[in-house]
């Protein structure tokens, strides 16, 4: 499954309910006609929308204030929304030198946004350390992981059964993710990752297994498959070794895939917890994924 078509089918978690919001067609007409961006916007008009959006998303998040834990991914969100909006909605990619050149002018226009809002305790900053799209969408699916993670929690104590099937993809995507990251995430130097998520521990999928009651553990092979494939340290070794076999047969190597190898000593590509290395691993892993 698509990453996008996997996104879409779980419209109902939170994360993708907010990130929607983001994306809302503006109900009112905006007249703010951008001076610093005049010449960006005449080369680009649809620049003129995403300044307009992204002003609407910073007086929203502004005015309704939220836990630490939500405000900080959430201004996460909103910086990855103006780089997904950059790459897709302009059709500008990473490699053109323009694409940085209207991610800082459109930073410019976010501190002016900032200074006219009237909470400066609940501000969100652009963040000019941020780039390469497929390490940004990574940490979005981690980060949304554990912005659900309440939810996702509520949901396997209500039905657990159906709760694991439904979401098994996303969670299967999502767990892999959050193991692979956690040596990154949980480094005392500040990186993309800590920045925004505190206590990364607390949200490690093992506490939802140990929360729930046991005798929801055995209610049939279905969900004890799933609930073994995502959860356990079993299932993710299970899983880890039938990707190193795909790997060495050279065949249908997937994302889900790269990120369980990536987390394990048999790794597609070599990689440290630093910013830099990371990058370019997951760049290499891409162009071999793709080519």
């Amino acid at each position: 499954m698509e990453e996008e078509d996997l996104d879409s089918k779980y419209e109902n978690v939170p994360s993708q309910i907010f990130y929607k919001e983001l994306n809302a067609e503006l109900k009112d007409r905006v007249n703010t006609q951008w001076e610093k961006l005049k010449d960006l916007i005449e080369e680009q008009p649809l620049l003129k929308d995403v300044c307009d959006k992204l002003e609407k998303n910073l007086k929203s998040l502004n005015a309704n204030p939220q836990s630490e834990m939500l405000s900080k991914k959430h201004c996460y969100d909103i910086n990855y929304w103006l780089f997904d909006n950059v790459h897709n909605k302009l059709n500008i990619k990473e490699e053109d030198p323009l694409f940085y050149n209207i991610i800082d002018s459109v930073h410019s226009v976010w501190r002016d946004i900032n200074e006219s809002l009237p909470d400066k305790t609940h501000i969100c900053k652009p963040d000019s350390t941020l780039m390469d799209m497929p390490v940004l969408k990574e940490f979005k699916h981690l980060f949304d992981f554990i912005e659900n993670f309440a939810f996702f929690k509520a949901e396997a104590f209500k039905d657990t059964p159906k709760a694991c099937t439904k979401y098994f993809k996303y969670l299967e995507r999502s767990v892999q993710i959050y193991y692979a990251r956690e040596i990154f995430c949980t480094n005392p130097e500040s990186n993309m990752c800590n920045r925004y998520i505190d206590n990364y521990k607390s949200y490690n999928p093992k506490n939802v297994r140990e929360e729930l009651n046991v005798s929801k553990l055995i209610m049939g092979l279905v969900w004890y498959q799933c609930y073994r494939d995502v959860f356990t340290p079993l299932g993710r070794q299970m899983l880890r070794a039938r990707a190193l076999l795909k790997k060495k047969l050279k065949t249908n190597i997937s994302y889900e895939d790269i990120i369980l190898l990536n987390g394990s000593s048999e790794s597609i590509f070599s990689g440290s917890s630093s910013d830099s290395s990371y990058i370019v691993g997951y760049q290499a892993s891409s162009q071999s994924s793709s080519g």
